[in-house]
């Protein structure tokens, strides 16, 4: 498939236009609040004494300090294959997408209370979109990014079953509604787009010479 910068831009047109309908469905619109926190119940009912133990850390995985940790190794892994343009189209995405992230809970912070979830287990205001959904999304879309093409189907897959189980872990653990899950991979998904559009029109306006070393 041919690269086309305006069709990964229209893509991003496409996921945030969808991020405001998120917001807007999950805030606005009370019986799909109602349905978000009862798919969150079934989450919760999940939660047992060995279910938490492990559910907590895979949802650490994606706290600062390790996020930090699995960027470099990312964007290290990129400078290794001599790919100095996609290792900062990598720093920028997982800055990009984790900020906006953290700037966007404050601004939208809204109570949302849910019988649903009892008068006690309720989530905390400032709560969409979820940062470890945010951070797991991007890992993995920046590692698809960084592989060799014979290898993104493998990493795509396991990049899958990291971003499900992180965010699995979470939902049990009642830190999230399933909206702010959505919330976090919109925000990832459309930053990606944005700059991997970036990456291709400067590959194609500045063509790089593959290494010598590097087989066709």
């Amino acid at each position: 498939m041919a690269r086309s910068p305006r069709l990964a831009l229209l893509g991003a047109l496409v996921t945030s236009g969808l991020l405001a309908l998120v917001w807007l469905l999950a805030f606005h619109v009370p019986a799909l609040h109602r349905l978000d926190a009862s798919i969150l119940s079934g989450f919760t009912g999940l939660s047992g004494q060995r279910v938490d133990g492990v559910a907590n850390a895979i949802a650490h995985v994606c706290d600062p300090q390790p996020f930090v940790w699995w960027a470099a190794a990312i964007m290290l892994i990129a400078l290794l294959r001599r790919r100095p343009r996609t290792a900062v189209a990598v720093g920028v995405i997982l800055a990009g997408a984790n900020v906006t992230t953290q700037l966007l809970k404050p601004a939208l912070a809204q109570h949302r209370f849910s019988q649903v979830l009892g008068l006690v287990d309720q989530v905390g205001t400032a709560s969409w979109p979820s940062g470890h959904a945010t951070a797991s999304m991007s890992l993995a879309l920046c590692a698809v990014m960084v592989a060799p093409s014979r290898w993104r189907p493998r990493i795509a897959a396991l990049g899958g079953i990291f971003v499900v189980a992180v965010v699995f872990s979470f939902l049990t653990l009642d830190w999230h509604y399933p909206s702010d899950v959505l919330g976090g991979f919109l925000i990832a998904t459309t930053w990606t787009l944005v700059v991997v559009a970036a990456l291709w029109w400067a590959e194609e306006r500045w063509p790089q010479r593959a290494p010598a070393t590097t087989p066709p």
